[in-house]
């Protein structure tokens, strides 16, 4: 199984890199992004959460784009930094899909079963560019995905959820 998942993940990234060829007229941008999340079951509290990154080019083409990421939380144990990676199928500055990982070190500490300190996030999704491609200054946009806690705090019991975000490209 692992095998076949390592095998899945390197086709993808050539795939990415055939997609998004470094002689790709429309150069690579940074992004901004912020999304939120808003939940309030039947039997306990609502919970709201608001993350921010800033994704720079690591390529030419923008197909990989990392940089840091901030998560607000209305329960202070969420609250965190840590960095982000994304894999854009079509580079940085097109429609196109993506997948990513995030890694964020919760700034509270809490003694438990469920005591790391540390949350690991894969998203994947799509990202619709709002203008031309290729835009410089002020390209934006937004992005649905679905994402899902896989190692660190909560992986035990995460659920995957579905997720919205606005960005623009500078």
């Amino acid at each position: 199984m692992r095998k076949s998942i390592v095998v899945l993940v390197l086709v993808m990234v050539s795939i990415a890199g055939v997609w998004a060829h470094p002689h790709s007229k429309h150069p690579a941008s940074s992004e901004f992004a912020i999304s939120g999340t808003y939940i309030h079951p039947k039997d306990a509290d609502a919970e709201w959460q608001v993350d921010g990154q800033i994704a720079f080019p690591f390529t030419t083409n923008g197909v990989f784009v990392w940089g840091p990421k901030v998560r607000f939380s209305s329960d202070d144990s969420v609250t965190a930094g840590g960095m982000v990676l994304e894999l854009n199928f079509l580079g940085s500055s097109h429609t196109g899909p993506y997948v990513g990982a995030n890694g964020l070190y919760n700034l509270k500490n809490v003694h438990g079963p469920n005591d790391e300190r540390y949350t690991v996030d894969a998203v994947a999704g799509f990202k619709f560019q709002l203008g031309e491609a290729g835009c410089i200054g002020g390209c934006g946009g937004f992005k649905a995905y679905a994402s899902k806690t896989v190692a660190g705090r909560d992986s035990f019991d995460s659920d995957i959820t579905g997720n919205l975000g606005l960005f623009v490209r500078f």
